[in-house]
């Protein structure tokens, strides 16, 4: 391999080391950081089991969430690639098709109705709500009424009827404003090893 091919492939593998270097030092501060700050050398030891308070907060708080969160977004790229590969538009992503919007409001009406299901049964739940919200723009793509960017703009404005709908749900069921923004975001508050594990199932089928 020449000098200038060496230097290519080194420009073009260092975003890459750039990112998982970054990667990682994000999820380690996300097991440092929080109400109670541990440095590196205590997040070993809460590991390891030397540090029993570190070990709490490490295992049974922080490590569970950060997982979480990276299978989260792990799973939110592979969808949006299946369907960028599916749609051929760069752009696509679940939110822009409906799907998020969908999911979401099946995850409020169990909100409001205090319906608690494990994670392994909501998930397909809210999958049965992500396919009737893409539904539409799918249907109508496939019939060829209206153009591809047509699609996309109906999409996107289907998206913001899902998000305004949801939270007049949940506002009208007593959900405060705070709390109701906080569901449309998502959030990892309380969550543990069984929804990282349950996550990690869906992600692996």
């Amino acid at each position: 391999m020449s000098t200038t091919s060496a230097l290519r492939a080194a420009r073009g593998t260092w975003p890459y080391m750039a990112l998982v270097a970054l990667f990682a030092v994000a999820f380690l501060l996300e097991l440092c950081l929080g109400a109670v700050s541990l440095s590196p050398a205590r997040v070993w030891e809460g590991i390891t089991g030397e540090d029993a308070l570190a070990r709490q907060l490490v295992l049974d708080l922080r490590l569970p969430r950060a997982v979480l969160a990276v299978l989260t977004g792990a799973s939110l790229a592979a969808a949006a690639a299946a369907l960028q590969g599916a749609t051929g538009n760069p752009l696509a992503d679940p939110h822009l098709l409906g799907v998020s919007g969908g999911a979401l409001m099946v995850g409020a009406v169990m909100a409001v109705a205090g319906l608690d299901p494990p994670v392994l049964a909501a998930m397909p739940l809210a999958g049965v709500g992500a396919l009737a919200g893409a539904a539409v723009p799918v249907v109508l793509a496939g019939v060829g009424t209206v153009s591809g960017a047509g699609v996309a703009l109906i999409s996107v404005g289907l998206s913001y009827l899902w998000s305004v709908l949801v939270l007049a749900l949940l506002t009208s069921a007593g959900f405060l404003a705070a709390p109701s923004l906080a569901f449309l975001g998502g959030s990892l508050a309380g969550r543990g090893w069984s929804d990282a594990w349950a996550l990690a199932v869906y992600l692996g089928l």
